[in-house]
């Protein structure tokens, strides 16, 4: 017994002094990374509490061990240091990095944010030295703006900062943030659009494409980022995106005639609306008597020419539509049918011709009309960029109840909480016998829309075909008692019958009475899912265990009862607090 302790710890002594901290866990993904570290930590740790066997095993040397150890890996994370260092000594003297220079600098980097996140027995303070380096560098060159504030200086530094941007993911906000600082110094500088303007046309002729980087995701060239989207419009006429269409029942010459009728009625409202400051209750008046009289309250919105109002062509700085999108519309809309009634469509817009635009425009035309829409997508992040986005829209027009943007996910919860909360209603019924939950105040009921953003997805066989299958949670204090004893006697051939031979089992059979089979369910699945909890990938994160949903990272999934074990398992290594564990433990 003494002799496979002994040799349990020298293994573990050679694993963390043989590891290589760059390795194919380390070079790529993010969460395999923090694993790799996070079992270091799990090693380093077991070495740590092996102490408490001096009295029992007296051939090791414990604390030597430890310190060998660790000694070891901080050894490795220097190397790791100097070679960061040095990109960014490089950084400094040179004002710039080559790709591979950032490669490494990536790698090594987030190597060591990695390791101080997850080595908990080691202070690494290393991460801060590198970035006062880094941004020393960064400093520098923002002092020359102030000192030379001439367009072919801002030019040569926000291409420069731009490019580190885009090449440093972990400095990539901060690097943003002081590009913003330099732009609108030299805004405040010159004091002319048409500078701006000019410092937009420089910009997008970069070679290295920094320069249509800073365009495209800085606000100060908002408008002039718009007038290069407004040149596909020009390039890309009504002509184009028929000849697109691939339908053959649709009638192009309707369609065009729907579309010239179109463009008449929008060139006449720009005219007669657009000028500096303008408020447009009028036209949202009007708009609602044309579709429906919906009585709602609702603010101004205001538009601008952006950083444009002095210039010769600001009419260009005005998001112009695209005849793609308004023939896009038009189909979704049934418009070029034989016989215009509203069906279901699909539709392929081209990347760069505004998808956003007609999914919200045609969301605000339909609840209009008194649909409510649903705008359906399977990342949370594109979802509510795009709902943000057309947010005053829908509430200027009152319209805020009947358009609901979501994941796929999140629409079906809305649904089935419609009229009351589901799961609130089965936990009374079941733990209560009674049902005294808040119904959802009436409202009147409007025929329902879906409008699916990225349908590819939704075809894919994560989505198509599956089912959504909500969970009511049950807890109560019984339940606890008998999920501990399943958790700690999960190696010793659990059975049904075994459990119920146990107070713990009736204990929960006396406060649930009527409710035996429920209970005998969730005991056999139980029983099932503690012998295999650990096949399953899952994230431990803010002392709770999470999943990787298709792009989002979610805490409101389960996997049956597999992410409860996956609690008590994360408890018992010292991951998650009591706390979290016990608002876990239920029956599903």
């Amino acid at each position: 017994m003494l002799g496979s302790i002994s040799d349990k710890i020298q293994q573990v002594r050679e694993e963390l002094i043989d590891v290589e901290l760059i390795n194919e866990n380390t070079k790529e993904f993010s969460k395999r990374r923090d694993e790799f570290y996070r079992n270091l930590n799990e090693n380093l740790s077991r070495l740590n509490k092996a102490k408490l066997l001096r009295g029992v095993v007296i051939n090791i040397d414990f604390d030597k061990i430890e310190q060998e150890c660790l000694k070891s890996l901080e050894k490795k994370t220097i190397v790791l240091f100097s070679e960061v260092m040095k990109i960014s000594q490089e950084l400094l003297v040179e004002s710039k990095l080559k790709g591979q220079q950032c490669k490494q600098f990536n790698l090594y980097y987030n190597d060591l944010l990695s390791f101080k996140k997850e080595i908990k027995v080691s202070k690494c303070e290393m991460n801060e030295k590198i970035e006062k380096i880094f941004f020393t560098a960064i400093q520098t060159w923002e002092k020359t703006v102030e000192q030379d504030p001439k367009l072919d200086n801002i030019v040569k530094v926000v291409t420069k900062m731009k490019n580190i941007s885009n090449n440093i993911s972990s400095f990539k906000l901060r690097i943003n943030q002081r590009i913003d600082e330099a732009l609108y110094y030299y805004k405040q500088k010159t004091k002319d659009s048409a500078a701006i303007a000019k410092l937009g046309t420089i910009l997008n002729q970069d070679q290295s494409g920094a320069g249509q980087s800073i365009i495209s995701e800085h606000k100060l060239f908002q408008g002039y980022s718009l007038s290069l989207f407004n040149e596909k419009p020009r390039r890309h006429d009504v002509g184009y995106a028929l000849k697109s269409l691939e339908d053959d029942s649709v009638n192009q010459t309707k369609l065009r005639k729907r579309y010239d009728e179109f463009l008449e009625i929008f060139q006449n409202l720009v005219k007669m609306h657009l000028k500096p400051n303008m408020v447009l209750d009028q036209l949202i008046s009007d708009t609602k008597l044309i579709a429906v009289n919906i009585e709602h309250k609702h603010n101004n919105i205001q538009y601008c020419y952006f950083e444009a109002e002095d210039l010769s062509d600001k009419q260009n700085y005005l998001l112009q539509r695209h005849a793609a999108q308004v023939i896009s519309l038009f189909r979704m809309l049934s418009i070029g049918d034989q016989k215009e009634r509203l069906n279901n469509n699909l539709i392929q817009v081209g990347t760069g011709e505004g998808k956003s635009v007609v999914l919200g425009v045609a969301a605000c035309i339909l609840a209009l009309l008194g649909f409510d829409v649903r705008c359906a997508c399977y990342s949370e992040y594109l979802s509510q960029r795009d709902y943000t986005a057309f947010l005053p829209l829908f509430y200027s027009f009152g319209l805020l109840n009947y358009i609901h943007y979501g994941t796929f996910n999140k629409l079906c919860e809305d649904m089935i909480n419609e009229k009351e909360n589901i799961r609130q209603t089965v936990e009374e019924i079941t733990s209560k016998g009674s049902n005294n939950t808040i119904k959802n105040s009436q409202r009147k009921e409007r025929a329902n829309i879906l409008l699916i953003d990225e349908v590819d997805v939704f075809f894919s066989r994560d989505f198509y075909g599956n089912v959504y299958t909500p969970s009511a949670s049950l807890r109560d204090l019984t339940i606890t008692s008998l999920v501990n004893y399943i958790w700690r006697e999960r190696k010793s051939q659990l059975t049904l019958n075994k459990l119920q031979l146990t107070d713990e089992y009736k204990a929960v059979s006396q406060r649930f009475p009527g409710w035996k089979p429920l209970i005998e369910e969730a005991i056999l699945d139980m029983l099932c899912d503690v012998k295999n909890f650990e096949s399953h990938n899952y994230n431990v994160s803010q002392d709770k265990i999470g999943y990787i949903e298709q792009d989002n990272f979610v805490f409101n999934v389960v996997y049956g009862y597999k992410t409860l074990f996956a609690y008590y398992n994360e408890y018992d290594k010292g991951n998650i607090i009591k706390e979290s564990l016990d608002e876990n433990i239920s029956f599903e």
